[in-house]
């Protein structure tokens, strides 16, 4: 019975979520099949190296060090640490948890699901599984652009070798997920949940990049 209540309540979400996040994935699909067109090939890489000495060691320090820019697939991992990317996937650590838990309260749906047999656990097992799953999507359409990329342009590497990377950030942002859906079980409304779950990723981030 369990498993078919978490699979109910996850149909719902992907039916509340499904439309922006298939325009999300689309998005960082082609930012990261863009990266792969402005890669340096690797008899660019010394034009590459003589470009970066002239940014200012903190600037490129925030990017990742020289040694991301001293290869193509150094560059190309930059995509998978750019702003753009985490954003994409921080929306949905952040709109999913939000949304299941504090924003069904703020609708007064919660009090229908309270109404049928649907344990606690399971409405957060649900939730847990759409943003796990969301966020599987978007990473695989980030490697797909990454692979496609490299298929059209070969830079004598394959995408297999950014699946762990891929993996890294589904495995950071599933985490976040957690985080969110721990902070919106303690609101009632969405839009207090939206902002303390960002407030705190938000924060977590600038200490690791100050660090």
């Amino acid at each position: 019975m369990t498993g078919q209540v978490i699979s109910t309540l996850v149909s719902h979400l992907w039916r509340q979520h499904r439309w922006p996040l298939l325009i999300m994935a689309a998005g960082v699909m082609l930012f990261e099949l863009v990266i792969t067109r402005l890669a340096p090939a690797p008899d660019e890489v010394s034009w590459m190296s003589g470009l970066v000495a002239l940014v200012p060691s903190q600037l490129l320090a925030l990017a990742g060090g020289e040694v991301a820019f001293a290869s193509p697939s150094g560059v190309i991992a930059l995509g998978y640490n750019h702003p753009f990317f985490l954003l994409l996937l921080g929306v949905w650590a952040v709109r999913v948890p939000s949304g299941a838990l504090a924003g069904e309260i703020g609708r007064g749906t919660m009090d229908l699901l309270a109404a049928r047999p649907v344990g606690r656990g399971e409405v957060v097992l649900a939730a847990f599984a759409a943003v796990a799953a969301g966020l599987g999507l978007l990473v695989l359409a980030a490697w797909t652009g990454t692979a496609i990329g490299l298929s059209v342009r070969p830079l004598g590497f394959t995408g297999s070798r950014f699946v762990s990377v891929a993996a890294m950030a589904w495995l950071l942002f599933v985490s976040w997920g957690a985080v969110g859906l721990l902070i919106a079980a303690t609101r009632r409304e969405a839009g207090p949940a939206i902002a303390w779950i960002s407030g705190v990723m938000a924060t977590s981030f600038v200490l690791d990049y100050l660090g």
